[in-house]
């Protein structure tokens, strides 16, 4: 199994050439794994004040898919569309711009129920607040750009571990469970573009960026059309900028801040296809500069992408739900503190529910 490719489809979603070689958890006791994780968790990102830079991963956690790192959007379009490749700034966007629009006019329904979940926000995005938008539907109806992460290690590998058990997933259950641990970085103008949160830099010759008007104008949200095309040539990308964004999911949704939520999206369009069989639009953006695929300035000179896979052993995945469970203490109940996610989870007696 370790002598084969991670990913099928001719060698179309194979990360190796991002990630190097997968480093392999072949786990046969909570004691092990233990260890083994922490060596990636003691090097998690976080925050620990203004004026400090920090440098350390985030962790995304996934069944072994064939089209590794594809956000809900994409999955959406060619579940739709029934056509094998998609033209990101010819199809996927008009495609985003509906599912949002059709999302806003839904939300006083969306509102209401996030309040009985325990989200006590009095008032609902302004139109214009792109992003914020985009957050509050990435956590409660899904088919967004967004894909999470989290700064714990854990919460990957629960997540991870939830999709294996879904039935829908069986037929990718034989490539195992996958971590990526993302290289990121902090500094101190913790809302400018210099930190490489967006895909912009902060030059001091413009505003410092808005990725509401970034992210809307490029979507065609009619609000920030007219803000977008004065400030376009400023969230024009070029080579030797980054080609995706994160940042923490600062919508106040009571289970984010437990589960270190973090949000990734990927952003350069033009000239970008995605195919039914991958690789994703994330893939796509992270691949525009091999030298240094993930352009988070000095992080690359610290901290190597890295992909950990744990195989489709009985022992391996009964020890990884054991210790999950018993040893960190993530069910149902505590990872989910709005449980019963609102249109698109149901109580499931599945180890893992669905996500």
């Amino acid at each position: 199994m370790r002598d084969r490719p991670l990913f099928c489809m001719n060698g179309n979603n194979d990360l190796r050439d991002l990630f190097g070689k997968p480093v392999d958890c072949d786990c046969d006791s909570r004691a092990a794994l233990k260890d083994f994780l922490e060596k990636y968790r003691r090097q998690r990102f976080i925050y620990p004040g203004n004026g400090f830079r920090n440098i350390g991963y985030i962790f995304r956690g996934e069944i072994g898919f064939n089209v590794p790192l594809q956000s809900s959007l994409e999955r959406e379009w060619f579940k739709l569309k029934h056509e094998n490749q998609c033209a990101v700034d010819q199809q996927l966007l008009p495609f985003e711009k509906d599912v949002v629009e059709e999302f806003m006019r839904e939300a006083r329904e969306i509102h209401d129920l996030a309040k009985k979940h325990g989200d006590e926000r009095l008032k609902l995005p302004l139109d214009t607040d792109v992003v914020e938008w985009l957050q509050l539907k990435q956590h409660y109806r899904t088919k967004t750009r967004f894909l999470d992460f989290t700064r714990e290690i854990h919460f990957a590998l629960y997540f991870a571990l939830e999709q294996f058990w879904q039935k829908c997933n069986a037929g990718f259950q034989d490539n195992g469970l996958i971590i990526y641990c993302f290289p990121c970085i902090d500094v101190e103008k913790s809302k400018t573009g210099a930190d490489n949160k967006t895909p912009f830099s902060d030059d001091g010759k413009h505003e410092q960026p808005d990725m509401n008007c970034a992210i809307g104008g490029q979507i065609g949200i009619d609000c920030v059309k007219a803000e977008y095309e004065k400030r376009k040539s400023m969230y024009s990308l070029d080579k030797e900028k980054q080609s995706f964004g994160w940042d923490r999911a600062y919508y106040p949704n009571p289970r984010l801040g437990f589960q270190e939520g973090m949000l990734a999206y990927p952003f350069r369009k033009d000239g970008v296809k995605i195919k039914r069989d991958g690789p994703s639009w994330f893939v796509e953006c992270l691949r525009m500069n091999q030298s240094n695929p993930f352009h988070l300035g000095s992080a690359g000179n610290h901290l190597r992408p890295v992909m950990i896979r744990i195989p489709n052993k009985n022992e391996s995945i009964e020890c990884c739900l054991e210790y999950i469970q018993n040893d960190c203490g993530l069910t149902p109940a505590t990872v989910y503190l709005d449980y019963g996610r609102i249109g698109d989870r149901l109580q499931s007696k599945e180890p893992c529910p669905v996500r």
